[in-house]
């Protein structure tokens, strides 16, 4: 089976690259076999997703904790796309690959998960500390909630690795569930 699923997503990714005369994504209304998305998680990202491609191969150095919520409760719900990331996997990318129901990613892709952060919160009073205070732990949750629910690992592992920005490769995220297959 493992092997089957690595030679298939070696096949597409190879058989699917695009000629330089056409676009990346274009699809002549059929359902595309792969999308290629390099990018921040972010709408482009979720729409790119939506076509439903059989394959999403991405590189992302993050983005959108919200939007990553809507892709992951997507891929979920689609419930047939292989994920194939490469390059960079970080931050709010990382449970976008752990939601597709065949993970995949190179043997030199890097993976990085951290705390999450408040944006743009220079002029907050004390109650809207409080407020955003309530909001990253929601925050947290969230993310720790879809890393366990899709790897091996239970959410305070995912807890304990976030309380700084913490790299990984492909072997430990092949070890911890996060991916099915290397590449």
């Amino acid at each position: 089976m493992k092997k089957r699923s690595v030679n298939e997503v070696k096949r597409v990714i190879s058989e699917s690259w695009p000629s330089s005369s056409e676009s990346p994504n274009s699809t002549d209304g059929k359902r595309p076999d792969l999308i290629r998305y390099f990018g921040d998680v972010d709408n482009k990202m979720l729409f790119s997703v939506c076509q439903r491609p059989h394959h999403f191969m991405f590189s992302s150095g993050g983005g959108c904790l919200y939007t990553m919520s809507a892709i992951t409760d997507f891929l979920r719900l689609a419930g047939d796309i292989r994920i194939i990331a490469t390059g960079q996997c970080m931050s709010a990318a990382v449970p976008v690959l752990a939601a597709g129901r065949e993970r995949f990613c190179t043997s030199q892709t890097r993976f990085m998960v951290h705390p999450v952060y408040v944006s743009g919160s220079a002029d907050l009073n004390i109650n809207a500390l409080q407020i955003e205070q309530t909001e990253l732990r929601l925050k947290l949750q969230l993310m720790t909630r879809i890393l366990a629910a899709h790897t091996k690992m239970p959410a305070k592992f995912w807890r304990d690795r976030m309380q700084g920005e913490n790299y990984f490769g492909a072997r430990d995220a092949l070890k911890w569930g996060l991916v099915d297959f290397i590449l």
